[in-house]
């Protein structure tokens, strides 16, 4: 299947359940499990189409545009670490790095800095801007950037809901797929 097609397909699946983890889930639908691949996923990442995350269970979780939207107020948090303040300041002020650089930079240890960054990707601070560098035919590194570097130059009309249309469209796009105490942890977790 092309790349085009694929990224179609994994389009159609976001809007559908909202998010798509990227590994193969017994319970949840993911990339790989409707079809899709790295390079579709990479080129809906790199249009903004969807959002880096971990907010299921600390699992790689890609969320709609839409579905980031409406998480956002209840996610996003301003009160980091020492190390994720750094983190988040760097990449605020350089735009985008990759991992190795912001380790190499910032002198944070490799568990300072996953541990920093799970929680910026938790409270939908930091995500994926783009590919980086090519590992082999399914799969490359990341380049990081904060929230505000990724939501730049969107057109989209409805970037601000109110707290009450936010509510109501995660627990129906969700409800499919998780409980009321699960959709719960991902608004305020």
């Amino acid at each position: 299947m092309q790349n085009n097609r694929r990224a179609e397909l994994l389009t159609l699946e976001f809007q559908r359940y909202g998010l798509l983890l990227l590994n193969e889930n017994p319970t949840l639908p993911s990339v790989i499990g409707v079809g899709g691949d790295w390079n579709s996923l990479m080129s809906l990442i790199e249009s903004r189409t969807v959002f880096y995350s971990k907010i299921y269970k600390n699992k790689v979780t890609y969320l709609s545009r839409e579905l980031y939207f409406h998480l956002k107020p209840f996610r996003q948090r301003k009160l980091f670490t020492e190390s994720e303040r750094k983190i988040y300041d760097f990449l605020n002020e350089v735009g985008e790095a990759e991992k190795d650089e912001i380790e190499s930079v910032l002198l944070l240890s490799k568990d300072s800095y996953n541990y920093s960054m799970d929680a910026l990707f938790k409270s939908l601070n930091v995500t994926a801007i783009r590919r980086g560098r090519t590992i082999n035919q399914h799969w490359s590194t990341l380049i990081w950037g904060t929230s505000d570097r990724w939501e730049e130059n969107l057109t989209e009309e409805n970037k601000d809901y109110s707290i009450e249309e936010s509510t109501r469209f995660i627990y129906e796009k969700l409800k499919g797929n998780f409980s009321e105490r699960q959709i719960k942890q991902f608004m305020y977790k």
